[in-house]
């Protein structure tokens, strides 16, 4: 009888709840400890237990009840919800054992160890691991994850459409594969920094993804064992990547810890419980009689002493503190230490519950943020949360994009304020639509108002998510606003420069200023202009808008506002004409299109003065044929004085000489004259040479 009692002072000392039930399932034993629950001993036992099992669990507990009673079953252990006093439901771990007596069940002895906390942990763990699947999924950018040797363990699916491989290609690929030979040294480097500094480490690398070459902008940080590497192609920094597909899992479940166990120490140890055994891997038998202190590392020793002091002396302890298996392995402990009077005798109750599992799910969970906050904090777009119509969260790009922080956000009276008022009924719409689970397209561009009052294009992403267990949407933004301006400026330098070519075949075809002017007026119309032509400062070919319009001789292209209307004036300038180009319209010309228009100022002029050119060479000829006309008219009164100086040379004999020599002076004054003419012939004919020739 005295060691009954015993035993049932410790199982009052017990601080699990313990019930002891009879083959009918009627309680016939229960210990304080079920005050937890509500209820005090006496309101238990002579109950049935089966007035406390839910209506869910009790098909169960029945089989289970059936199975003890046939002696097929002698221990269990499971996890149900009970109801305490109040009718709250608890999360109970509920471990089973039978006493028989004559090899026939007589009782079951049934302890209760409330988990509820712990099943609150592992439901905010799955929810953090959906959450960081969902923001993995919805990444725009190419996301690996390495072992520290540099092989794949994940990629997101986005990596995988632009490689054209399948997950099974890629995992255990090292990623150095994609890496172009020439900068694989570089590639190294870069990795081994990150390795060794746990640091983050950026740099453009060039790469091979599937059939293209691309410029990588690379960042990676390595947390523990795990590298992430974000990497965002830069081959066309306009063009932004928003497709993201389905994700790479790599959460692994997450153990539950197990029960308590209980060492009762005097001298020595004097009680050990079957968990215990299993805890330290070492029999009752081994422990009974031996110090406690067979249970701690040297280290802890003297430690361990002083908190036995401390209990013996009415001091309720508790804390964390490595342990160590009979193999040496070593293990955490959650432990607490109350003093125990039994019989006069100050004693210690010890219970021991192992947290290895718990402390390496929250060193996970810990890893599992890091890497959540390394994603998030250094991703090329603007992420942020929206829950119940209000900003909950955003990233520190999220002000770079719009100029608002994360106060601004947050104190907005509506996300959507930041929406340009065009945009603002269809992003509402679809907004409350995916928080009520319906679908709507996830990828679209919208414009926004920025802080300070400037408007730019973003390209959203929205996916429903569930944020502190309620329904959010998480959203990520990309600011495409120089891809649309680069797209806009690109369409009207085409249709500019398709003008331009227009023009070249109108000056090409053109046989006068006036023809080409007109041609040219009709074509630069397509600009969205009305064209006005000037020559020397007067109108030749006005239209309405520019009739009152005086203007002046300039010298270059210029561009000037006028009311509502711009006006662009073209010169064509040069020593012998004076043209201007008037173009009026609504927008102005940009720096590129005012250059194209400058151009064709160039070549307009140029063909002008080449057809004044062309003009003075037919003049020029004209005057070389009529002086070779005149040295054939010269060449023949030269034959003529010639003929009559012979003719008296022939008749000397029969004039005197005086007279001979006075005819033939008189034809030589006369043969003078006309090479005289001859002369200043040769001399406008070399002039005119020399002018065709610097023409030409």
């Amino acid at each position: 009888m005295h060691e009954v009692a015993d035993f049932k002072e410790i199982l009052e000392r017990v601080l699990d709840a313990i019930i002891v039930v009879d083959r009918s399932l009627k309680i016939v034993y229960a210990n304080p400890a079920v005050e937890i629950f509500g209820y005090k001993q006496e309101e238990l036992v002579g109950r049935s237990i089966m007035d406390f099992i839910p209506e869910k669990y009790r098909n169960y507990v029945e089989e289970i009840a059936q199975r003890y009673l046939r002696g097929e079953e002698k221990f269990s252990r499971v996890e149900i919800q009970l109801p305490d006093k109040h009718g709250n439901l608890r999360w109970v771990e509920v471990v089973a054992s039978v006493i028989e007596s004559d090899g026939i069940p007589k009782y079951a002895v049934m302890e209760l160890r409330e988990i509820s906390k712990l099943k609150k942990l592992l439901i905010e763990l799955e929810e953090s691991r959906k959450m960081y699947d969902t923001i993995f999924d919805a990444f725009p950018d190419f996301i690996g994850i390495v072992d520290r040797e540099g092989r794949i363990v994940s990629v997101n699916r986005n990596f995988l459409l632009a490689s054209k491989m399948g997950r099974e290609e890629v995992i255990g690929k090292s990623v150095f594969s994609f890496v172009s030979p020439e900068e694989m040294e570089k590639a190294v480097g870069i990795f081994n920094r990150a390795l060794n500094s746990g640091e983050i480490v950026r740099a453009i690398i060039k790469a091979n993804i599937g059939e293209e070459e691309r410029f990588l902008d690379v960042s990676g940080r390595f947390i523990g064992e795990i590298g992430v590497i974000v990497s965002k192609d830069v081959t066309e920094p306009l063009k932004l990547r928003m497709e993201i597909e389905e994700r790479e899992k790599f959460y692994r479940n997450i153990i539950n810890s197990s029960l308590s166990g209980y060492i009762i120490l005097d001298d020595g140890i004097i009680f050990v419980n079957k968990r215990c055994e299993e805890m330290f891997g070492y029999t009752a038998e081994e422990l009974l009689g031996k110090s406690i202190e067979l249970l701690f590392e040297e280290r802890f020793r003297e430690k361990v002493r002083e908190n036995i002091k401390r209990v013996l002396n009415g001091e309720r302890i508790s804390g964390i503190s490595r342990v160590l298996k009979k193999d040496g392995s070593v293990f955490y402990v959650n432990f607490t230490g109350v003093p125990l009077d039994y019989n006069g005798k100050r004693l210690v109750l010890i219970s021991f519950d192992d947290i290895t599992e718990k402390r390496k799910i929250e060193k996970e969970l810990e890893e599992k943020r890091g890497l959540y906050r390394t994603l998030v904090e250094n991703s090329h777009t603007g992420i942020f949360i929206i829950q119940n119509n209000k900003i909950l969260y955003a990233n520190a790009k999220m002000k770079e994009i719009t100029g608002y922080d994360i106060g601004d956000l947050k104190a907005m009276r509506h996300p959507y304020d930041i929406v340009s008022p065009e945009f603002r009924d269809l992003v509402k719409r679809r907004y409350e639509a995916r928080e009520r689970g319906e679908e709507v397209p996830e990828s679209y561009e919208v414009k926004i108002i920025t802080k300070d009052g400037r408007e730019k294009w973003i390209k959203v992403l929205a996916r429903s998510i569930k944020y502190r267990n309620k329904p959010a949407v998480l959203v990520n933004i990309a600011d495409i606003t120089r891809l649309k301006e680069d797209e806009e400026n690109l369409k009207r330098l085409n249709r500019i420069l398709m003008v331009a070519g227009e023009i070249k075949d109108a000056l090409i075809i053109g046989r006068t200023e006036y023809e080409i002017l007109f041609n040219i007026r009709k074509i630069l119309e397509k600009l969205d202009s009305e064209v006005g032509i000037y020559a020397w400062g007067e109108p030749v070919l006005v239209p309405k808008c520019l009739s009152e319009l005086k203007v002046e001789k300039c010298s270059c292209i210029f561009q000037e506002k006028r009311g509502d209307i711009y006006l662009t004036f073209i010169p064509i300038l040069d020593s012998s004409f004076d043209f201007l180009i008037v173009l009026a319209r609504r927008e102005p010309f940009n720096d590129d299109e005012l250059k194209v228009l400058s151009s064709i100022s160039q070549d307009i002029s140029m063909r002008f003065r080449t057809l004044k050119l062309e003009r003075e060479k037919e003049i020029t000829f004209d005057a070389i044929i009529k002086n070779l006309e005149q040295f054939e008219m010269l060449a023949d009164k030269l034959r003529n004085p010639l003929a009559v100086i012979k003719g008296y040379l022939e008749i000397k004999d029969e004039i005197g000489n005086e007279e001979i020599i006075e005819k033939i002076s008189k034809e030589i004054d006369r043969m003078e004259k006309i090479l005289d003419e001859l002369r200043y012939r040769e001399l406008a004919t070399f002039e005119l040479k020399k002018i065709l020739e610097f023409k030409k």
